[in-house]
């Protein structure tokens, strides 16, 4: 069986999904919103929200973002916020 996107076949189920995570992201960095982007590639606003924020599995297991969307920028822990 074969699985189609954006006039594409592909053999596996994976390979479509991967196809439209990328189309996902990229429309993203196009400026689209949340809800523009994931009607755009066939997924609803929710699913979106998955890829980009990550998910927890039933057996525990935490799957990272798919978008790191801080680029690795970290608040330098020794900054005192409050003198309280």
């Amino acid at each position: 069986m074969a699985y189609e996107f954006e006039g594409v076949q592909y053999g596996k189920l994976r390979d479509m999904q991967e196809a439209r995570r990328a189309r996902y992201v990229q429309l993203l960095e196009e400026g689209l919103n949340f809800t523009q982007a994931a009607h755009a590639v066939g997924v609803s606003k929710r699913t979106g929200k998955v890829w980009r924020n990550g998910r927890t599995r039933s057996n525990g297991r935490n799957e990272r973002p798919l978008v790191d969307w801080y680029g690795g920028r970290v608040k330098d822990s020794t900054t005192t916020v409050s003198s309280r």
